[in-house]
This record gives structure tokens, sequence and C-alpha cells, in this order.
């Protein structure tokens, strides 16, 4: 899987690069967001509802009173789709990272004072 990774963060860079943050954010949203909502509202609930079952045999006077959605909330897993889950997470990272690396934010006393940013004499 680390392979994987590695080819996905080498034409991450490429299309940041060729787009921008704002473009490149959308777009991964676009590719990597729209398959996993589609996994995770409509298909999800359905595979997850086995364990929902197990657990309430196991549990019965325990989970009688859990409902469904609060099952499927607080057992949150992306299933098949965890590697994309994982890259749009690092490439909402990736943009931030690479945003602050290019308008870095100098710490206050960095800042020269205004007589000599100005390049007068005092």
């Amino acid at each position: 899987m680390g392979f994987f990774f590695m080819i996905a963060e080498y034409f991450t860079s490429a299309s940041y690069d060729r787009k921008g943050a704002r473009p490149f954010l959308w777009d991964r949203l676009k590719r990597l967001g729209v398959p996993l909502l589609a996994f995770l509202l409509p298909i999800r609930p359905l595979t997850g509802f086995g364990g929902y079952a197990d657990l309430g045999a196991a549990f019965a006077e325990h989970v009688q009173s859990l409902p469904y959605c609060l099952y499927y909330v607080s057992s949150w897993d992306a299933g098949p789709l965890w590697f994309v889950e994982a890259l749009l997470v690092f490439a909402v990272l990736y943009a931030l990272v690479r945003r602050r690396a290019l308008h870095p934010c100098p710490p206050p006393w960095c800042t020269p004072p205004a007589r000599l940013r100005r390049g007068g004499r005092p």
C-alpha cells in the first residue's frame, strides 16, 4: 500500500503546481469525495446492518435502546474505500502545507522597523 501512496503523491505535487490550491482541492473533492459519499450514504448502511444484528444478538438487553442510526454514526468506517478517504485527507493536508510554505507569516520579531522597510534614513 505504501507504493500506491507514493504514486499518488508523485501525481499530487504536479497537479497542485499546475492548478493551484483552490482548483486542486475542488478537483480532489469531486474525484475522491463523491465516490466516498456514494459508498457511505446508500451502500454502507446496507452492509453494516449485519454488524448491528450481531451486536444485538450478543448484547440484547443493551442494544434494544440503541437505534441503528446511532450505531451507524458511532461505528464510522469507510470500509473498502479507506484508501480514498486517506487520499482525501492527505490531499487537504498537502494543500495546507504547500499554501503555508508559499506564504509564510514571519514572526513579529523578524519584521524590520517601519523606517528601515521604507529604505529611508532615520
